[in-house]
C-alpha cells in the first residue's frame, strides 16, 4: 500500500472518533496522537436513550493497518449491539465472543473499558478488560480514585478466564473521569522513566478545574515536554466533565 493510500485510510479511520460530546450532564472531549499513520487506539460516545450515554475505550495489540482494522471492527461491533446490551458486563462479553469465534483467526486481542453514565439514577457503571485504570475526581471528596478493570484482555478466550464485573459509583456535579489507553501513561522521558499512573492521578487532583478541551491541551503539553517530542505508542485520551 502506498503512503498516499495509507493516509487516506487513516483519514476514514480516524473520522468515526467523536472529537466533542456535550449534553445537560456532561461535556466529553478526545484526542488521538497515534505513534504512526494508523494505530489501535480507539473510542466511541454513543447515546442508548436520553438519560443513558455509554462511553468506551480500546487498545487492539500493536500498531498499523491490522491493528487499526481491529479496532475498527470492534467500534462497529459496539455501535451495533450497544443498544441491545443493558450493562457494560453484557457488552463486554459479547465483544469478547465475537472476537474469539470471529476473528480468532486474527491472532489479536484488545483491552477494553466502557462506562454508561445514567443521568436519571445519577450513576455510572463501568466495567474494564485488561485495560488502564479510569481516573475518577470526585469534586465532593476531593481525590482522585482509580476504577480498575477486572476481567482479562478481550480476544483470548471464551468464556472469560475471571468473569466480567461491572461496579456502580454514584454522579456528582464538577467531577472528571480520564479515560485513555497506555501509550500515555507509559510515554518515557529521556532516562526511559514512564510518565505513571500516579503522575498522571496528580495531574488529575491540580488541573480538575479545567474544562475538558483545555484539560486535554494542557496534559499533551505536559507529554510533550516530558518526551520532548518522542512518541512511542498510540495514546488516546477521553476527558469527561460532569455539568
Amino acid at each position: 500500500m502506498t503512503d498516499d493510500a495509507i493516509e487516506i485510510a487513516a483519514a476514514v479511520h480516524y473520522s468515526f472518533l467523536p472529537e466533542s460530546y456535550d449534553d445537560d450532564l456532561l461535556s466529553v472531549e478526545t484526542v488521538l496522537r497515534p505513534a504512526e499513520t494508523l494505530g489501535g487506539d480507539y473510542c466511541s460516545v454513543f447515546a442508548l436513550s436520553e438519560s443513558r450515554t455509554l462511553l468506551c475505550v480500546c487498545d487492539a495489540v500493536g500498531h498499523g493497518i491490522a491493528s487499526a482494522l481491529f479496532a475498527s471492527r470492534i467500534n462497529t461491533f459496539v455501535l451495533s449491539h450497544a443498544l441491545q446490551e443493558t450493562t457494560p458486563c453484557d457488552l463486554l462479553v459479547s465483544l469478547n465472543r465475537f472476537l474469539c469465534t470471529r476473528l480468532r483467526i486474527a491472532g489479536m486481542f484488545a483491552s477494553f473499558f466502557a462506562v454508561i453514565f445514567d443521568r436519571q439514577k445519577m450513576q455510572i457503571d463501568f466495567a474494564g478488560a485488561g485495560h488502564p485504570p479510569v481516573l475518577h475526581y470526585s469534586a465532593a471528596g476531593q481525590r482522585v480514585t482509580p476504577l480498575h478493570s477486572v476481567t482479562t484482555l478481550l480476544g483470548i478466550e471464551t468464556p472469560l478466564v475471571i468473569d466480567c464485573q461491572s461496579s456502580v459509583r454514584r454522579l456528582q456535579p464538577r467531577d472528571k473521569y480520564v479515560l485513555y489507553t497506555d501509550g500515555l501513561i507509559e510515554a518515557c522521558d529521556r532516562h526511559g522513566v514512564m510518565y505513571g499512573e500516579r503522575r498522571l492521578a496528580g495531574f488529575v487532583a491540580r488541573h480538575h478545574q479545567l474544562s475538558s478541551r483545555e484539560f486535554n491541551q494542557r496534559l499533551l503539553r505536559e507529554l510533550e515536554d516530558y518526551t520532548e517530542g518522542q512518541v512511542r505508542d498510540d495514546m488516546l485520551l477521553m476527558t469527561v466533565t460532569v455539568k
